[in-house]
């Protein structure tokens, strides 16, 4: 906006002539006469620079609106992706793991009492360690999906307290 109030800036307005003496100090004596001054600005090449101007004003703009676009994109992806994996976490956390370790706790209680067999108390200890291990995935796209966010935003959240460890 700056550029385009230089280039109108620099448009003349005004059209001056005149008729004046002058003295030509080149020629010692005749050098004094008339002199005529027109000053007719007949074509005006600086409309060409505002529109040009005016142009790159609306490309930065167009590319201002795309850039905003692009990082709310961004900002909105990774907020909802991370909302989604912090669900996944909470359901691991509050409903699987508990549910899986009194699967683990019935299957060798019932074991030693020798009416199951080993295997099923094993197999059963083995799906516990891959729904752990699922949720340690999961805290793990949620702390990527986390750094996206700042870093798209630009700023720190503070959304995993730091004093619970992941189980």
């Amino acid at each position: 906006q700056d550029q385009i109030r230089l280039e109108k800036a620099k448009i003349v307005k005004a059209i001056d002539a005149g008729i004046a003496y002058k003295q030509d100090f080149e020629k010692p004596l005749a050098g004094w006469g008339p002199y005529f001054n027109i000053s007719l600005p007949i074509f005006d090449d600086n409309y060409a620079q505002i529109a040009r101007t005016e142009f790159l004003l609306k490309q930065a703009e167009q590319k201002l609106i795309e850039e905003k676009i692009t990082i709310l994109t961004e900002l909105h992806t990774s907020y909802y992706s991370l909302q989604a994996l912090r669900q996944e976490i909470a359901q691991y956390e509050n409903i699987v793991l508990p549910s899986q370790q009194k699967v683990v706790d019935y299957a060798y209680h019932y074991a030693e009492s020798m009416q199951l067999n080993m295997v099923i108390a094993l197999e059963s200890e083995m799906k516990l360690y891959e729904n752990t291990a699922q949720l340690l995935d999961k805290y793990y796209h949620a702390l990527k999906e986390l750094a996206h966010l700042e870093r798209s935003a630009g700023r720190d959240f503070n959304l995993f307290p730091a004093n619970k460890p992941p189980t």
